[in-house]
């Protein structure tokens, strides 16, 4: 065999073992996102980071602990308000989503307020308890045990209020401040739509 001809021979050897290495690791780098998003399923259906203990509303949730999985679908729209106790906005909301819901009575939907203050810095529970009380909230609330909702939803601003319909599909997100009106509106669009 010609030397010219060994040497061809040789850089097509490394040529497929070029190949075959980037091959096992595009196979590597697949079986990798494959697990990781098997976890992150698994992770996401009111895991450890998911639960939410409630201070408030056990009786009419059905429990002291819950997974937002119980809350939204079954056949009800369901509004949950994530908030924190330290967080202006999320204060000065609250008496309008109390005075929505009493005067629904929770009716037809479901509501949850979810402290979020302790995974986001801007607050504490005890400074949550505190606040239902000044204010007079009582709906349910309660606060999430982990920062896994933080992540699921991609909170980046508070308060933010998600809207689910009956199906427990998202259909709705505002992030600040929800006045009144608006709160009102959103409820009347999913109640309608839940007919």
């Amino acid at each position: 065999m010609s030397k010219k001809r060994r040497q061809q021979q040789v850089q097509r050897q490394r040529r497929v073992r070029t190949r075959r290495t980037r091959v096992a690791a595009l196979a590597a780098l697949a079986v990798v996102i494959v697990v990781g998003g098997v976890a992150a399923v698994r992770g996401s259906g009111g895991g450890q980071g998911e639960r939410i203990h409630l201070y408030q509303g056990q009786a009419r949730l059905g429990a002291a602990t819950v997974a937002l999985s119980d809350v939204v679908g079954h056949g009800q729209p369901a509004i949950v308000n994530f908030w924190a106790s330290n967080c202006p906005p999320c204060r000065r909301e609250m008496p309008g989503f109390q005075k929505v819901y009493a005067e629904h009575g929770g009716q037809g939907y479901r509501m949850l307020g979810v402290d979020v203050g302790p995974q986001t810095g801007l607050g504490t529970h005890q400074g949550a308890r505190d606040l239902l009380r000044q204010e007079d909230i009582r709906y349910p609330v309660g606060y999430a045990e982990g920062d896994g909702l933080v992540q699921r939803y991609g909170l980046r601003g508070m308060p933010t209020t998600l809207f689910f319909d009956a199906s427990g599909r998202q259909v709705g997100r505002v992030v600040g401040f929800l006045d009144e009106a608006q709160l009102r509106s959103r409820l009347a669009s999913l109640l309608a739509s839940a007919r």
